[in-house]
């Protein structure tokens, strides 16, 4: 080790890696802003790519289109509340569709987590 060096801890290189937040204690929450908004942006690329597949699917033999209509209109309806609102003006009518589809829709939800305040409310009021 050269002479004029000094010899850092590993405990404080550590703590220099460390990222700081932002003064005034808001970098955290402007971190999960970040992240519910990347996860929003997710669920609805995932949404669009499951509705394409559907759509094919529906003129293509070996792709079940329904099923991918279905998979990507609930994932839709996770990250947008139109979209909620939307399917559930039309699934009122059919009272065990209507159950189906909230229950997958809580099931879902359960496995990615919430995406907008908006779904924290109407979930809520469903209950």
């Amino acid at each position: 080790m050269p002479r004029g060096r000094k010899r850092r801890s590993r405990k404080r290189i550590r703590s220099e890696l460390r990222p700081r937040p932002p003064a005034g204690g808001r970098g955290l929450k402007q971190s999960q802003n970040m992240h519910k908004e990347i996860k929003r942006i997710l669920v609805l690329a995932a949404a669009v790519i499951f509705i394409v597949l559907g759509i094919l699917g529906l003129a293509l033999p070996f792709l079940q289109g329904i099923l991918f209509l279905v998979i990507g209109l609930i994932l839709l309806s996770i990250a947008s509340s139109k979209a909620r609102k939307w399917i559930e003006s039309h699934t009122i009518r059919y009272p065990k569709l209507h159950a189906f589809v909230e229950k997958t829709e809580k099931w879902m939800t359960g496995i990615i987590g919430t995406v907008d305040q908006d779904e924290n409310s109407d979930l809520d009021a469903r209950k």
